[in-house]
């Protein structure tokens, strides 16, 4: 089943925040995109484009060392 654009990027975000705080860095975006394609690849299908780039666009708001 493909999820809309908004479902997806609610449930990436979710994902991320339960990550320790010290692992949601900008520096561990490969890391999540890696868990993500190993655990749920789903969440990617549907992005244009390169999913990495997107990942980190969408959780750029979010890295606990934003300055």
């Amino acid at each position: 089943m493909r999820k809309s654009q908004a479902n997806r990027d609610k449930d990436l975000l979710s994902l991320w925040r339960e990550r320790p705080i010290e692992k949601r860095t900008s520096d561990d975006v490969m890391s999540f995109y890696t868990y993500i394609q190993n655990n749920d690849p789903v969440l990617f299908n549907g992005i244009h484009g390169d999913p990495y780039q997107y990942l980190k666009g969408l959780l750029s708001d979010c890295f606990y060392d934003k300055p």
